[in-house]
């Protein structure tokens, strides 16, 4: 039996507060925890989007992991206000702060209350060490925290909360299209696509412009429904729920929108809370979608797939590729919640096909190893995954986080009708590059 993880599919919750609170304007960022913890972060994120990212640490060493980062955590949020001048900071926990038990709530409170007449942000604490869950969830919680903190009902309006996955930036401009194709009016958490795909300054920022304001994050509370988009999250750590429970805020739960299928749901769900027909501008993207779907149908049908990634994109992967006729053999995720096991079983009965092995909390090393007992012909997965594929010769295409070895990942399309297309075109070109590449020949048209 296996007793350690060589290369595991999992990235730190902390990485998923630093998503959630760059979609906040004129937020920052502060991990309680090693400088280490940071300089990680900020790595990985900005290989992906190719912009500047700051975030901040309570810089422990071996004394504060010893007797408490207390002065460490007070000293760190003086200098982001004085740099900054921050209208909210996020302190995110690491496994370090968490373990040695560090009481952060009280530290926060006297950083307030020792320093009177100041003009101090907003703090948001949210608990995020590893050892609790992945990226995803420290994602999921840094929302709910934001909104059980800051917001408060005044009475009920016609607005709608959509509470995002971990999306590109790309994706969250389309989302915004399709929502002001359909007149709706939406308070949107978080939302990045401008501080994680700005344009050229003329003058320098400290913190980039964009982000939902405090404002709309307080009004959460009075819209009449919320649209979350997971299915695989759990019900402690929904915002969607949480809003529900607390003001009588409809909760409705959608998958990531990839495909038809997926894409329908999400295109109901706007006509049902707005009252309009779907606008024809997403009634022809659809009717391309569809198009593709016929033409691209001699390259993909029965082609078999590996999908590794985030629980809730694994699931709307497979749903997209089951539509399109290919075979989902092999669904893996870093994620442990479990649900997405029932969700993608559910598809193979749909379509009819054997159900996939499905892996949670898995590594790497694991997968490749699997793999070689099939004959897999195409994977879906992060840049993390190229070693995999490279090592059994399998096409591979990057969608998710991260992608570090290929440019342009900040502006990537992959949702709704348009950015499924988008994403079918790249899977059949896959295949056509393949060809090419294994006939001795050459591969052109005939």
């Amino acid at each position: 039996m296996k007793e350690v993880t060589i290369n595991t599919c999992n990235l730190c919750a902390p990485l998923g507060a630093a998503f959630a609170f760059k979609g906040i304007r004129k937020s920052l960022l502060l991990l309680h925890g090693s400088q280490g913890c940071s300089t990680y972060i900020r790595r990985y994120m900005i290989a992906h989007f190719r912009e500047p990212v700051d975030i901040a640490s309570s810089s422990f060493s071996e004394n504060t992991a010893v007797f408490g980062g207390g002065e460490n955590l007070k000293k760190g949020l003086d200098n982001i206000v004085s740099q900054y001048d921050p209208e909210i900071i996020g302190v995110a926990t690491t496994c370090l702060s968490e373990t040695i038990g560090d009481d952060v709530t009280m530290f926060i409170r006297e950083y307030y209350k020792e320093r009177p007449g100041r003009r101090l942000p907003e703090i948001i604490l949210v608990s995020t060490p590893s050892y609790s869950g992945n990226y995803s969830i420290g994602f999921f919680k840094t929302q709910k925290a934001l909104v059980e903190s800051l917001s408060s009902s005044t009475g009920m309006t016609n607005k709608i909360n959509v509470f995002l996955n971990i999306l590109s930036p790309g994706d969250i401009r389309h989302l915004k299209y399709i929502l002001e194709a359909f007149l709706i009016d939406y308070i949107m958490l978080p939302d990045y696509s401008d501080t994680l795909d700005g344009g050229a300054w003329r003058e320098f920022h400290h913190i980039p412009p964009g982000g939902t304001t405090l404002k709309k994050i307080a009004e959460c509370a009075c819209s009449k429904v919320s649209l979350e988009f997971s299915l695989c999250m759990e019900n402690d750590i929904s915002t969607a729920f949480l809003l529900e429970n607390k003001w009588n805020v409809r909760a409705r739960q959608l998958p990531i929108p990839i495909g038809i299928v997926c894409t329908d749901l999400f295109v109901k769900a706007l006509k049902d809370e707005s009252g309009f027909p779907c606008p024809k501008s997403i009634e022809d993207e659809r009717m391309r979608l569809v198009d593709a779907y016929a033409d691209a149908h001699k390259y993909v049908f029965g082609k078999k797939v590996a999908i590794i990634g985030q629980e809730d994109w694994v699931y709307s992967l497979a749903s997209f590729i089951s539509e399109i006729g290919m075979i989902p053999v092999v669904c893996a995720s870093g994620g442990k919640s479990g649900k997405m096991i029932y969700l993608i079983e559910s598809l193979s009965k749909m379509y009819n096909y054997p159900k996939p092995r499905i892996h949670l909390d898995f590594d790497y090393d694991d997968m490749e190893h699997l793999l070689r007992d099939y004959n897999i012909d195409l994977i879906l997965g992060s840049s993390k995954s190229y070693k995999l594929a490279r090592a059994l010769n399998i096409p591979l295409l990057r969608i998710g986080f991260p992608i570090h070895d290929r440019f342009g990942a900040a502006a990537a399309l992959s949702i709704g009708y348009l950015g499924s297309r988008y994403v079918l075109n790249n899977i059949v070109n896959l295949f056509i590059e393949k060809l090419q590449n294994d006939n001795p020949v050459g591969y052109t048209y005939q």
